[in-house]
């Protein structure tokens, strides 16, 4: 998987795009997302769970390499953040997938909460850094926020870890969290970030994590 993407990414872009940082920025993308489902599917009890999430996960694929073409062939027929939208729906699903796995290797095979914890950090780590990229935010003030978000997010898989949740409902609530931060970020970087905006993203999370733990699945 990881040898197609980066194939895939490199035929794609073409003699277009001649700066190699780029090309493994693009493919660590579909990289993250196929990864993080890989590991997903071993923790999903149902054969039509796995055939589901293989579907996403080829749906997402097929989107954003077609995006991607667009984007360097096609550029006048490109349609405006397109790409950036269709990665960022990927990572989110990355978040998902990833912080399950791991929470689940934790809970149903008792991994170390420090190995946890670590892979944790390479995996947010990994993820913030490409929608700041792919979100072309402040180059200078990458580090800052990569950095932040990912100690939020760690912070975060710790305490749900130490709490009596069952692991995809700890993982869908982290992933409410990022999605809400990496949000905001997004905006107050863009400079559209109001109070409207704050109010509106906080009581739509709000009210989704209210909903998910009242269903939710104790352990």
């Amino acid at each position: 998987m990881l040898v197609g993407c980066f194939v895939t990414t490199h035929v794609l872009l073409g003699p277009r795009l001649q700066t190699p940082s780029s090309r493994l920025k693009f493919a660590m993308i579909p990289t993250l997302l196929g990864w993080t489902a890989l590991g997903f599917s071993l923790v999903l009890e149902t054969t039509l769970g796995r055939q589901f999430l293989a579907l996403v996960v080829s749906v997402l694929f097929i989107l954003f390499f077609e995006s991607l073409i667009t984007y360097i062939w096609e550029h006048e027929a490109y349609e405006t953040y397109s790409l950036e939208n269709i990665a960022a729906y990927g990572l989110t699903l990355a978040v998902f997938f990833g912080s399950g796995t791991l929470l689940a290797l934790y809970v149903l095979l008792g991994l170390n909460i420090g190995v946890v914890m670590a892979l944790g950090a390479i995996l947010f780590f990994m993820i913030h850094y490409e929608m700041v990229w792919i979100s072309k935010l402040s180059s200078a003030r990458m580090p800052i926020m990569v950095g932040v978000l990912t100690l939020l997010m760690l912070e975060c898989m710790l305490a749900f870890a130490l709490l009596p949740f069952h692991f995809m409902v700890a993982a869908a609530a982290l992933t409410i969290l990022w999605y809400l931060a990496i949000s905001l970020t997004r905006a107050s970087e863009l400079k559209l970030l109001t109070k409207k905006m704050i109010g509106r993203h906080m009581m739509f999370g709000g009210m989704l994590l209210l909903v998910l733990f009242v269903i939710a699945r104790w352990t």
